[in-house]
């Protein structure tokens, strides 16, 4: 019986970015969309399933504060299912210095940021997600403005 309940709270592995590749493919990839307390990155899925990895450094803050954040964020995307229309693979990454990791806090965030995400119109034929690759352009030694760099 209490494996049938579990079920329906799970996180399963299919559900997880797990790997280091998968994180950095994401981050490098996906587009960054920030919010007052995460930084996302997002990216059409490489699987049928939304994934989500969590990224929570030291610097945010010690381990019972990590813990909980990365829990409330595993909460809110396990709660809301139906933000993704369809498959992402989604890296959350806390700022540190943000003190109010609140439930309700988080969960508005991530909701107004994810579908902030797939409402946006994208390419041609899309129903929003990632806006086409932006080059940056090099500028070559002629191109700079007047007196920049001069000694």
């Amino acid at each position: 019986m209490v494996e049938s309940r579990r079920g329906a709270f799970a996180f399963p592995p299919a559900k997880r970015l797990r790997k280091r590749r998968e994180f950095l493919h994401v981050q490098q990839r996906g587009r960054r969309l920030y919010g007052r307390r995460f930084i996302y990155y997002i990216q059409p899925g490489a699987t049928a399933e939304t994934r989500l990895g969590i990224t929570v450094s030291r610097k945010v803050g010690k381990a019972v504060t990590r813990n909980r954040i990365k829990r409330l964020v595993r909460e809110v995307f396990r709660q809301h299912p139906d933000l993704y229309p369809r498959a992402v693979d989604l890296v959350v990454i806390a700022k540190r210095g943000i003190e109010d990791f609140a439930y309700d806090t988080v969960r508005d965030e991530f909701i107004h940021v994810i579908t902030g995400y797939f409402q946006r119109p994208g390419p041609a034929g899309t129903d929003g997600g990632p806006s086409p690759a932006r080059r940056r352009r090099s500028r070559s030694r002629g191109a700079r403005p007047p007196g920049a760099g001069d000694l």
